[in-house]
């Protein structure tokens, strides 16, 4: 593993789970770690250590104690979003006002099916690239890396009514094709939880 210390990771978790009806971020992905604990450990893994992680208010003393055993050996921040009800948009910038590298992976809760393997690819093509996203078959997935571009785009963008699908759309990209289907799941509701990671369902209370 070798350090990156141009890149970050902002992890997004600062929306009310409404369909789940429990925090993504306190799921458990195996017999050993919840969701939370697998992206941060797959990032750390692959040589990144600047984490940054935007969390709903109401999980913030939580998220506090799991991530105090990583700040030995990584630069993690947390920063709560206090206005969760103005989108994924403002969650994004919220992140990247708190981050100061030229290339950030935009990392969904509720996506921890990642790899070392996959973080570190996207990594060596970021050097050339506005953006970086991985697909399966053709189908675009996460997570996605952006440039130092895109950031500055994002940050100083008036107003919260955007999409970055929509921003991202002016920039040039570069797809890695990847051979694993998993990167295209999202765990958005109990069915999806139960059906994904069904050996770990008898740890949660829904």
């Amino acid at each position: 593993m070798s350090i990156q210390d141009d890149i970050s990771v902002i992890i997004l978790s600062s929306g009310n789970s409404t369909r789940m009806n429990t925090p993504k971020a306190f799921l458990m992905f195996d017999n050993s770690k919840t969701f939370l604990e697998k992206i941060i450990e797959t990032y750390i893994e692959s040589g990144i250590l600047n984490i940054i992680l935007v969390v709903n208010p109401g999980l913030y003393g939580r998220a506090s104690s799991m991530l105090s055993k990583y700040k030995v050996n990584s630069n993690v921040k947390l920063i709560p979003n206090r206005f969760s009800d103005l989108g994924r948009f403002y969650s994004i910038r919220l992140g990247l006002f708190n981050c100061d590298t030229p290339h950030t992976f935009l990392q969904n809760i509720d996506n921890p099916f990642i790899s070392a393997d996959l973080i570190e690819e996207m990594t060596r093509l970021s050097s050339n690239s506005n953006y970086v996203v991985p697909a399966y078959k053709n189908q675009e997935a996460h997570p996605i890396l952006i440039s130092k571009k895109i950031i500055d785009s994002i940050v100083t963008t008036k107003g919260v009514n955007y999409h970055l699908k929509t921003m991202l759309q002016t920039f040039p990209k570069s797809v890695l094709d990847w051979n694993d289907k998993n990167i295209l799941l999202n765990i958005n509701t109990v069915d999806e939880y139960r059906k994904y990671v069904i050996e770990c369902s008898t740890f949660i209370n829904f």
